[in-house]
């Protein structure tokens, strides 16, 4: 009998390949769980996914809806604005017009990531999270509206950082699967680090 590979090795494979993406892991792993359960038995019914107008934040909004529309359920879309820390480097704070323009820009995103989701028959609710507070960060704030919501999973873009790059830029899809009590689904972007 063959040897079993370790365990997760094979789901890493399919994530990483240039040609299987993390929409398609999803839709396969739904697809297989839906050939077995009818829809009410599903694990997943309330999925939020976290926006932020990228193209990591869209193929994590794809592979939400892609779940959504094989278990069905519900999906929450969430933005997170990080006001207080706008003029944080600034030798002398000032209230600018700054905060209002991320705002805006943050239900832009909202409303366009809702216009697709309805487009594909999907039940769509969105919200924009605003940090005001030095407190709470942004991974925190998305995993506590996942928490009061209540969200069965987590679907988050990532761009794969390591070393220096993630230490210097951070990374909020980190921050998630470190907070969050939820399981967390990361949509890694074609051409991302393997390593």
């Amino acid at each position: 009998m063959p040897a079993l590979p370790a365990p997760g090795l094979y789901f890493k494979r399919v994530i990483r390949s240039q040609e299987a993406q993390a929409s398609f892991m999803a839709r396969h792993c739904a697809r297989r769980m839906t050939d077995n359960f009818p829809r009410r038995h599903t694990m997943f019914k309330r999925i939020l996914v976290a926006v932020d107008g990228s193209q990591t934040g869209d193929l994590a909004l794809q592979t939400a809806i892609g779940l959504v529309a094989d278990l069905g359920g519900e999906l929450r879309i969430v933005h997170a604005v990080d006001i207080a820390n706008v003029n944080q480097s600034a030798e002398f704070p000032v209230q600018s017009s700054e905060p209002e323009s991320l705002i805006k820009k943050g239900q832009d995103i909202l409303r366009k990531a809702e216009t697709l989701a309805a487009s594909a028959g999907v039940a769509v609710e969105s919200t924009l999270i605003k940090i005001d507070t030095l407190n709470p960060r942004i991974a925190e704030a998305i995993v506590s509206d996942a928490e009061t919501w209540p969200a069965d999973l987590v679907v988050i873009g990532t761009l794969g950082r390591r070393g220096l790059a993630r230490l210097i830029h951070g990374s909020v899809a980190e921050g998630i699967v470190r907070v969050a009590t939820q399981p967390v689904l990361l949509a890694l972007e074609k051409g991302s680090p393997e390593k």
